[in-house]
C-alpha cells in the first residue's frame, strides 16, 4: 500500500497527524479517504438527522458538552479534541469510535458472531468457576469429615 504523503517534518508526529496517516489506510478496510476532520463532521451530522436532533443546545445539554462547543462542530469550525467529549458522543449514538471518527462500519453479522463468542466464553469460564467452586466445597466438607478443621 502506498503510504499517506504528509507535510510534516518527521518527529512531529501529533495525534492529528497520526489520525491522518490511519485515515489514508481506512479505505482498504471501507473508511474514506476524506480527512478526519471532515469524517468527523459528516459522521456528526449524518448521526444528529438520524435521531432527528435539530436543537443543538438541548443536545449538548444531554451529552453534557459545553453548547458552544457542539455550535462549532456542527458549523464545522472544530473537530472534537478531548477523549471525555468522544466517549460521550459515542455512548449517545451508540456508534463504536471507529465510526465516528473515521466512518468505519462494522458489520452486524460480524458483531453478532463476536456477541456470540464472548457469551461462549463467560459460559466457559462460569462452567469451569463452578468446577472449581465445587472442588473447593467438596475439599471443606473432606476436612470436616476428618478432622481437619480442629
Amino acid at each position: 500500500m502506498e503510504s499517506a504523503t504528509l507535510l510534516h517534518y518527521p518527529l512531529e508526529r501529533t495525534q492529528q497527524t497520526i489520525q491522518f496517516e490511519l485515515c489514508h489506510d481506512f479505505p482498504n478496510r471501507g473508511g474514506s479517504m476524506e480527512t478526519p476532520q471532515v469524517i468527523f463532521w459528516q459522521m456528526l451530522y449524518e448521526l444528529m438527522e438520524q435521531k432527528g436532533i435539530e436543537n443543538e443546545r438541548q443536545f449538548a445539554h444531554e451529552i453534557d458538552i459545553p453548547p458552544t462547543t457542539v455550535n462549532q462542530w456542527t458549523r464545522a469550525q472544530a473537530v472534537v479534541k478531548e477523549h471525555s467529549h468522544i466517549r460521550k458522543l459515542c455512548q449517545f449514538f451508540k456508534v463504536p469510535y471507529e465510526y465516528l471518527m473515521f466512518g468505519i462500519g462494522i458489520d452486524a453479522d460480524e458483531l453478532n458472531e463476536i456477541v456470540e463468542r464472548q457469551n461462549k466464553q463467560i459460559e466457559e469460564l462460569r462452567l469451569r468457576l463452578g468446577f472449581v467452586e465445587g472442588e473447593r466445597d467438596l475439599y471443606a466438607r473432606q476436612l470436616d469429615m476428618f478432622g481437619g478443621n480442629q
